[in-house]
């Protein structure tokens, strides 16, 4: 059943994506106003991240991360395995592994990539990341980046269809004010931003 599950997913990701409708669902409307400002006078980084799905007693699950506290914009926070792409990374499917390897230390010659989403830019960084799509038929063994990684989040997709997850919040914006945004409550975590307009998007596609 999970096997047919799985194959649907990858039907879709072939399709049409939801595209930034979808992403904004979870974004604050200054968030939106500050893309296109900063896209004007900014040239974007680029990095990938892997939403990568996997069984685990007989359900779909995924894997976020908690990173550690760092000087920068997205301390603490929780997101997807990911980063930016280095000069050796051949695109950015490339990039996405390599940082899905190194941070939460699972072997990706055992993941099936399944497509991609939509890209998505942020602001506070200047990052436009490429988001894939990946499976591992196995629950994987996973080993965290001490450096990096503060928590590994072992997620039920169920927890993120859940619309009793999805709360509101009073969130201090990196380059200065307070607005309100839709979040996850997952895992005890408040995940948003970026991350959250992630999984808004790839709800959307599971959702067909």
């Amino acid at each position: 059943m999970q096997q047919y599950y799985v194959d649907k997913i990858e039907e879709q990701l072939k399709k049409k994506l939801p595209g930034k409708a979808s992403q904004n669902k979870m974004a604050s409307s200054i968030r939106i106003q500050h893309e296109i400002e900063m896209l004007k006078i900014k040239v974007p980084k680029h990095s990938s991240i892997l939403l990568l799905l996997y069984p685990n007693d007989n359900n779909l699950f995924t894997v976020l991360i908690q990173r550690n506290a760092y000087e920068g914009v997205h301390s603490n926070q929780v997101s997807f395995p990911g980063g930016q792409k280095e000069k050796n990374d051949t695109n950015y499917l490339t990039t996405a592994l390599r940082e899905a390897e190194e941070e939460i230390g699972i072997d990706t010659s055992k993941i099936k990539i399944l497509g991609e989403l939509t890209d998505l830019y942020v602001p506070p960084s200047n990052f436009i990341i490429h988001p894939f799509v990946g499976y591992c038929e196995k629950t994987p063994i996973f080993t965290p980046q001490k450096n990096e990684v503060k928590e590994i989040l072992k997620v039920p997709i169920a927890d993120l269809q859940n619309r009793k997850n999805i709360k509101n919040k009073i969130m201090e914006w990196e380059i200065g004010g307070f607005y309100e945004t839709k979040y996850y409550d997952i895992c005890n975590k408040v995940v948003w931003g970026a991350t959250a307009m992630i999984i808004s998007e790839f709800m959307d596609v599971i959702k067909k």
